[in-house]
């Protein structure tokens, strides 16, 4: 029984394109303008909550807030540190961030919102 060509012997790793001179070619490259504005999103939400957390943490500090609020700050703070740190290679297109370690942020971004 033949079952033909291997899979990896066509297809490339996550984030890049298979060309005539192999995968050498990101995603990310075929429309740069948008994925530049993608990583300009991704950095500005990402600043912008950060601040925010920044200073909601601080004011419960200030203001003797309970430890589950200020707990709750914090991970609105971690969530937001991940957003930028996606936003050098969002979606990991750009074959900049490994796709693990993207799936990792990713991942716990989202549990430290669910915990809120």
């Amino acid at each position: 029984m033949i079952l033909g060509m291997n899979i990896t012997d066509s297809t490339c790793d996550f984030g890049l394109a298979l060309t005539s001179m192999g995968c050498e070619r990101t995603l990310a490259s075929y429309d740069q303008s948008r994925y530049l504005t993608l990583q300009i999103v991704y950095l500005a939400v990402g600043v912008l909550t950060e601040i925010a957390s920044a200073i909601m943490y601080w004011r419960a500090v200030k203001h003797d807030g309970s430890p589950v609020q200020q707990y709750s700050f914090m991970l609105c703070s971690y969530a937001s540190l991940t957003m930028i740190v996606r936003g050098a290679d969002p979606t990991s297109y750009g074959h900049i961030i490994p796709r693990p370690i993207g799936a990792f942020l990713t991942d716990s971004c989202t549990a430290a919102l669910y915990s809120v």
